[in-house]
């Protein structure tokens, strides 16, 4: 990882200096495209705008943003991470294949990808690795031959490994019995989530050492009353932790896996009244929980919303969201890949 530089002051104008890290601060909190023209004021200011922590900091303040698809637009986005887009072209090319390519939408750079040794994908997944200061990309996909699902991995970031490679898990085996998959990745974790028909668990996680590439253990939801109601659908995220929940009652109750190695779930509940936000028939499409607030769509509505469960208040993070224009939704960002080129 990049060492930190040293602290110090940087001139602001020709009578003041402030320390630098007061100067990052503020910066972090504009737009890409402002930073762009900043980094013309000064040295100093270049120097902050390119490192490292800066923009993994500006990430982090980063506002949301709405990307709209447009009659030319020739891929789809699969996933996002960090202000990159990950997307895959739309029709097949000569070979039966697709084309994969990371964009950074702010700036205007992108960088065609490797194609996967199994081209078509049925899923794929970017993510960064702070500790390597790489993104990596994990792709389930489906052998025409064997029938089997199977998984790869490419790291993007690091010259000497733009590879993709082979990842056996033990749940691809078993094609016919899956359903759905859902990838969610934190902390260099990633679950692999799958819909299983005709066996006792319904969902089985595979989880995967990100850095490492190597599967770890498979976990599986516990038995009980509250865990029959629950199915692939009820997937949710909880302070990014794989988690399965519900709406009953004016209350969400939710699964949440704690502990992946000993396979532990805990049950979290919070009181949630929003009946005049909504219909009594209405239904809610839960997208993420913390200790804070609920996040939360209401397709009927087009709209995301933020419940407080201390305030019960309710704020509206996106309005008049029409999934048939809107191609992504997505924090801006200054990251950059190595051979990404301009539009």
């Amino acid at each position: 990882m990049k060492r930190r530089r040293k602290k110090k002051l940087v001139s602001v104008t020709n009578n003041s200096d402030l320390p630098e890290a007061i100067i990052e601060q503020i910066l972090s909190c504009l737009p890409v495209k402002a930073l762009l023209r900043f980094k013309s004021v000064s040295k100093d200011w270049n120097s902050i705008i390119l490192d490292h922590h800066f923009i993994f900091l500006h990430s982090e303040n980063s506002s949301l943003l709405i990307y709209n698809k447009s009659e030319n637009d020739e891929f789809v986005v699969l996933d996002g991470c960090k202000g990159l887009l990950l997307e895959q072209s739309i029709v097949n090319n000569n070979n039966n294949s697709r084309l994969y390519r990371i964009r950074n939408p702010e700036i205007g750079q992108l960088v065609q990808l490797p194609n996967p040794q199994n081209n078509p994908s049925l899923l794929m997944t970017l993510d960064f690795l702070p500790s390597k200061q790489v993104f990596k990309i994990l792709s389930i996909y489906k052998d025409e031959n064997s029938r089997n699902l199977g998984c790869e991995i490419l790291t993007i970031g690091n010259e000497s490994s733009c590879l993709w490679r082979l990842l056996e898990l033990p749940t691809c085996q078993n094609v016919e019995n899956v359903t759905n998959c859902h990838v969610f990745v934190t902390s260099e974790v990633s679950y692999c989530i799958w819909g299983i028909i005709n066996q006792t668990a319904a969902i089985k996680i595979d989880i995967l050492d990100m850095e490492n590439e190597i599967y770890i253990t498979t976990a599986t939801l516990p038995r009980g009353n509250f865990t029959s109601k629950l199915g692939f659908d009820n997937y949710i995220e909880w302070n990014e932790k794989v988690s399965f929940g519900k709406i009953v009652n004016d209350e969400l109750h939710v699964l949440v896996l704690d502990d992946y190695k000993t396979n532990k779930w805990i049950e979290e509940k919070r009181t949630v009244k929003m009946k005049n936000l909504k219909e009594e028939d209405e239904p809610i499409e839960i997208l993420s929980v913390n200790d804070l607030e609920l996040y939360f769509l209401l397709p009927e509505k087009k709209s995301f919303y933020r419940y407080n469960f201390t305030s019960g208040k309710v704020d509206i993070v996106l309005s008049d969201y029409d999934d048939s224009k809107v191609l992504a939704v997505f924090h801006s960002s200054l990251y950059t890949l190595n051979g990404m080129h301009s539009i």
